[in-house]
């Protein structure tokens, strides 16, 4: 059985073990990582004053993380904010990543989806500006949810993902950058995600390696507890190829009933 290392960056307002769970021990060696902000990692003041510092100051302390475990030849994932760093990491650091698995990645948005232009147009009221001059004041997205009132991690969540998502400056993925992905990259939603799968679908268009876009039933911007199981048949499904070295090569290609390839 080959056990290399996967690693798993949190997205945001959840834990890496509802991601994860039990349902990958036998097949793979799990290690699961807290980004800078979220979980228990440690929450320091950022000076960064443009988007680009702060995706440095993301990546460079995974690489800080990183190095000293030797760390390379793994299946990156990242959910939501964390998907956009892990796509910006492998972008940067293609030489340790084999596959990168995308869990409903914020900077993949399509233009045209409405929901996203709601959040746009949000930034632009003054809870969106409040939000906005908190985020620049060095606030993580845990520490408004934690002063925040029940739809707190409702609102953060997507904010985080309209803040770095397709429409804001500098931090679009769906093309030039797509391009400079060089390993096979799989993208998962949930069928019931308020965020639009299009953009996925348009990031491939422009990539020259192999992409796969998976849709699990019955999943939400939280597949991974919306649907579990749905979720786990996704992963396994994306992974399939790097699980087991003697594998059958025609159950590989097998995909799940329940799941929907795009």
């Amino acid at each position: 059985m080959n056990l290399n290392p996967r690693l798993f960056i949190n997205g945001a307002l959840n834990t890496v073990d509802d991601i994860v769970g039990e349902a990958f021990d036998f097949f793979a060696r799990v290690i699961a990582i807290d980004q800078l902000g979220w979980g228990g990692s440690s929450r320091p003041d950022l000076t960064c004053k443009s988007t680009e510092e702060t995706e440095a100051c993301f990546i460079d302390s995974f690489e800080e993380w990183r190095k000293p475990k030797n760390l390379s030849n793994f299946i990156l994932l990242g959910h939501s904010f964390g998907g956009y760093v892990a796509a910006k990491n492998a972008i940067k650091h293609p030489e340790h990543v084999q596959h990168l698995v995308l869990v409903r990645s914020a900077g993949f948005t399509a233009e045209s989806d409405p929901k996203s232009e709601w959040l746009t147009k949000f930034r632009a009221t003054w809870k969106g500006a409040v939000l906005n001059h908190l985020w620049e004041s060095n606030f993580t997205p845990q520490k408004l949810v934690r002063g925040s009132s029940p739809w707190g991690p409702s609102l953060v969540n997507r904010y985080t993902s309209a803040r770095f998502g397709a429409h804001s400056e500098g931090t679009e993925l769906t093309d030039e950058k797509s391009r400079l992905l060089t390993m096979p990259t799989t993208f998962i939603y949930g069928m019931n995600d308020w965020m639009n799968y299009q953009g996925a679908v348009e990031a491939r268009k422009h990539m020259k390696v192999p992409c796969e876009i998976i849709r699990v039933p019955q999943g939400g911007h939280f597949v991974f507890i919306d649907n579990p199981s749905g979720f786990h048949s996704a992963l396994l499904y994306a992974c399939r190829k790097h699980l087991s070295e003697d594998q059958d090569s025609s159950h590989e290609e097998q995909l799940p009933d329940v799941l929907r390839l795009v």
